[in-house]
């Protein structure tokens, strides 16, 4: 069955043992999986991949700084993709995304260095990601009005309890030709948690507290509304007979809104090698059952009013 492409999401990929890494990237050959996602806020990511010469074998996509004042500046971004391309070892990227709104700088200054960055050759295809579907009007349209590189593609938090997007963001899309990638499709790890370990604020990974990380993902997620939704997941999963995670993963590549026809994809992460190499397998065994996909419609009432929209409009702005 067809679904959309998987790309790999490489932001704990410094956290590999040098082994882990090498092994990651035969996974990748292996499994046609032939984009690497990256950002220049992503700890060591960008280095590490330059390290393994990932650039000479996939193609690269990454972003602009971000979640700082005047992010998107022109000193900013100049400055900012000839670091990432020092650090990947290449001279050119595949999709260069916005990270996140900049609400310091014009948007019409960021849109003209990135059409000067475009003609020099230094990225592919141009790239959103964390903004509202009004924003992405409106840089499209001004975009297109220099005759130069519109964004083509949208990165955007899509799992199975954040939906909201299915409303506005999407259609928008459609309309103006943007494809959709989605990015935490198991929501941070937050399928595969244990309820009793959120209510006490001691689940560990990527939902531990004394990290800002931790800190965003539960303010996202861990909430009265969604972790009796997960109580209800957990035995979902296993009915359908596979992991809480599993079915995340199977959920989100094989009935949620990701198009192939629009040139969708879905963004796969990891801690080690072998994590990914399950979740392929994982993938492997196809859609789940008519009565699961029914049953998850139903949890999305259950946590729709409280769904977050993503990492930067559900908790970083509020920050800045």
């Amino acid at each position: 069955m067809s679904h959309p492409t998987y790309i790999f999401g490489s932001h704990q990929i410094e956290y590999f043992s040098k082994e882990d890494q090498k092994t990651l990237l035969d996974i990748l050959r292996r499994s046609n999986i032939n984009v690497i996602d990256t950002a220049r806020v992503y700890g060591d990511s960008e280095k590490v991949l330059g390290e393994l010469k990932a650039a000479e074998s996939f193609a690269i996509d990454t972003k602009t700084p971000s979640f700082v004042p005047n992010a998107l500046g022109r000193e900013s971004l100049v400055n900012g993709i000839q670091t990432s391309l020092s650090l990947l070892g290449t001279n050119k990227v595949n999709v260069y995304y916005i990270h996140a709104p900049d609400k310091q700088t014009p948007i019409e200054e960021t849109i003209d260095v990135i059409q000067e960055l475009h003609r020099q050759g230094k990225f592919e295809r141009f790239g959103l990601s964390n903004l509202l579907p009004e924003d992405v009007r409106n840089i499209h349209a001004y975009a297109k009005s220099t005759g130069g590189v519109v964004p083509s593609v949208y990165q955007g938090n899509y799992n199975a309890f954040a939906r909201t997007i299915e409303k506005d963001l999407f259609p928008t899309l459609r309309e103006l030709g943007i494809a959709f990638y989605g990015y935490s499709p198991i929501a941070g790890g937050f399928f595969a948690k244990r309820p009793e370990d959120l209510e006490s604020k001691t689940a560990p990974g990527r939902f531990d507290l004394t990290t800002k990380g931790g800190q965003m993902y539960n303010h996202m997620y861990n909430k009265a509304t969604t972790i009796e939704a997960l109580r209800q997941w957990i035995k979902i999963a296993e009915q359908e007979g596979d992991s809480s995670v599993n079915v995340a993963y199977r959920w989100a590549v094989f009935h949620s809104k990701l198009d192939v026809a629009a040139g969708d994809a879905i963004i796969l992460g990891a801690s080690r090698a072998a994590q990914l190499e399950n979740t392929l397998a994982a993938l492997d065994a196809g859609p789940l059952k008519e009565e699961t996909v029914k049953q998850i419609d139903e949890l999305w009432s259950l946590v729709e009013k409280d769904a977050p929209l993503d990492n930067y409009n559900s908790f970083v702005k509020d920050l800045m």
